[in-house]
């Protein structure tokens, strides 16, 4: 069954998207809520700066997010490092949502983000 181009034209323009002044205040946002965090801590000012020994400290997860990413980490045969690049950009996401945790969604959407070299080990 073919759909005609004018209705797949009319579907996409339906999609719901966020306008670039909306993205930008959660950045914003995202940004001062990661400062505020962030404060006491010399050498960390965003959440990529997280290094792996403050990791569990400034990124605790929840019982059902660690075994989320240990079923990701088998799944998709990741390292331990790109499972704490996964924890610092779903923390981003958390952060920009203004959500206080890191949930299910926020690792999910940051392992879709994911580019597959990122997952190869040099």
């Amino acid at each position: 069954m073919e759909i005609p181009r004018e209705n797949i034209d009319k579907i996409l323009d339906t999609l719901p998207s966020e306008s670039s002044e909306t993205i930008r205040d959660k950045v914003i946002n995202a940004r001062k809520i990661q400062q505020k965090r962030f404060s006491k801590y010399k050498n960390i000012f965003s959440n990529s700066h997280i290094s792996s020994k403050h990791i569990q400290k400034l990124i605790p997860l929840d019982k059902t997010c660690k075994d989320f990413l240990i079923d990701a980490a088998q799944k998709l045969t990741i390292s331990p490092r790109i499972i704490h690049r996964t924890m610092k950009l779903g923390r981003t996401i958390a952060d920009m949502e203004g959500d206080e945790n890191v949930e299910i969604k926020h690792l999910a959407e940051a392992l879709q983000y994911r580019n597959k070299t990122m997952f190869i080990e040099n």
